[in-house]
């Protein structure tokens, strides 16, 4: 599964 994948990439982009 690569979308929790990008859900987590999406929450460290917002994160910074």
């Amino acid at each position: 599964h690569w979308v929790p994948l990008m859900f987590i990439f999406l929450n460290l982009y917002f994160m910074f």
